[in-house]
């Protein structure tokens, strides 16, 4: 009787070891295959869209009002920022950068936004010429010098938001007709300071976006 207890014994741990290396031998999983490279598209978002509205009239009264200064808020304690820093954007709890664009094609619906979702408010935008001057008579220009725009700074400025304005150049040639001379470059340098000074921002966002050919 022992001897036949003995028996089954070794044939069950047999069965439980041969079960083991069934489960532990891999099987064979057919590999995926690696996902396409997405190249960059011939035409970027940002000038795409502007492309799509350039020609759009804007019924925008011109600026009457003045820009108010943003509103000081005091770091949440887990911000990752200095005793003295203010928060990205303190007073809605934000802890990282959100950063919204306000295109001239949208003005108009700026009483609708909710500014506190956001730390910062870009302007889209001013089109920067090869020579570094500004174009003033493009919808971006007349966005510029809105009342909707003054509006727009005002109420992110009010939410502790920052204010910048776009600096947008679409053109190969313009692009490098800009970063290839030292005159349009200081020319757009001064320029974009002193736009930033006019309006009283807190900084600027430079868009270049070229073109390039899908072969």
């Amino acid at each position: 009787m022992e001897a036949m207890v003995s028996r089954f014994r070794r044939i069950g741990i047999a069965g439980c070891i041969a079960g083991l290396l069934v489960v532990a031998v891999p099987q064979n999983v057919p590999a995926r295959a690696a996902p396409a490279t997405q190249g960059d598209p011939a035409v970027g978002p940002h000038a795409r869209q502007d492309a799509e509205h350039a020609s759009v009239p804007l019924a925008l009264a011109p600026a009457h009002g003045s820009i108010t200064p943003r509103a000081q808020v005091k770091a949440a304690p887990s911000a990752v920022a200095g005793p003295s820093t203010p928060s990205v954007a303190a007073s809605n709890k934000l802890f990282r950068e959100v950063f919204g664009f306000a295109p001239y094609w949208q003005l108009s619906r700026n009483a609708s936004w909710n500014y506190s979702l956001l730390s910062t408010v870009a302007y889209f935008g001013l089109t920067a010429n090869n020579d570094g001057t500004f174009n003033t008579s493009d919808s971006g220009w007349t966005g510029w010098n809105s009342q909707a725009l003054t509006d727009t700074f005002n109420r992110a400025h009010a939410a502790g938001d920052r204010d910048v304005v776009v600096i947008k150049a679409f053109s190969n040639a313009t692009i490098n007709g800009i970063v290839s001379s030292s005159t349009a470059r200081q020319t757009l340098i001064t320029n974009t300071i002193n736009a930033i000074a006019q309006r009283g921002l807190d900084g600027v966002n430079i868009d270049f976006e070229g073109s390039t050919s899908s072969s």
